[in-house]
């Protein structure tokens, strides 16, 4: 418990149910360590055949932590983000690939502004202490990260996402990365897709491989925009990825 005097100075309330006094309290924590999800990626073929490994769905508790971190600020907070069960996986495949990076996926130059530190880079570390310390590289950044882009950023009138991510990753920067380098990405919540398979073409295009993908959270299918034209595939949580033709 807080100090009262603390507590009328800077109250704190629990992220997930806004419970006075704490952070996080432990029935939201245990919430967020849920069984992983293994989302499919509605994309193209530069991510066909990668695994997804998702903490859970974006909603309820979840949702809240992760807003409570990306537009509050509260980053001691992505430490619960990141489960036993994430980190157990991402050991045991650098037991098999040893020489492995995690690359976290840039924020938009909007994200940056506004926030001054990368999310996907804090959950990158936490998953990194846990299963062992592997190298976090900060390599991509998003094409267009000009003042144009920013103020595009702040429109009244929004563009739709579609169009905002193909100008925003339309040309994805790779530097400082070791030559054939084996990636980890690392995101902080997966919508379609999108954002991770312009990052692994990038980093594709320069002889990485990707091993896996890494989320915090993924938004459930259903909830997904845009909804898939007449005639497409309709996407699967039980596979890693359909093939968008």
């Amino acid at each position: 418990m807080l100090h009262p005097l603390l507590s009328l100075l800077a109250p704190l309330s629990c992220a997930g149910c806004f419970r006075p006094d704490i952070a996080l309290c432990s029935r939201c924590l245990a919430r967020l360590h849920t069984p992983l999800a293994r989302p499919s990626i509605a994309v193209a073929t530069a991510l066909w055949g990668v695994p997804v490994i998702s903490g859970g769905a974006y909603r309820g508790a979840r949702r809240r932590v992760v807003s409570a971190i990306k537009d509050g600020g509260v980053r001691r907070l992505t430490a619960a983000l990141v489960s036993q069960a994430m980190i157990r996986e991402l050991a045991e495949l650098g037991q098999r690939h040893p020489g492995l990076v995690l690359v976290p996926v840039p924020p938009s130059a909007k994200g940056f502004f506004l926030r001054g530190f990368w999310p996907t880079e804090l959950i990158a570390r936490a998953l990194s202490r846990g299963a062992g310390g592997f190298p976090v590289l900060r390599s991509l950044s998003p094409g267009h990260l000009v003042l144009g882009d920013l103020l595009a950023g702040f429109r009244h009138t929004p563009r739709p996402r579609t169009k905002r991510l193909s100008r925003r990753w339309a040309h994805v920067g790779v530097r400082g990365m070791p030559g054939a380098s084996q990636v980890v990405l690392v995101d902080d919540v997966m919508v379609s897709g999108a954002t991770l398979e312009a990052c692994a073409r990038a980093l594709r295009r320069k002889g990485h491989s990707i091993l896996a993908v890494y989320v915090v959270a993924h938004v459930p299918e259903p909830q997904r925009s845009p909804v898939p034209r007449a005639g497409g595939q309709v996407y699967s949580e039980r596979t890693t990825l359909t093939r968008r033709t």
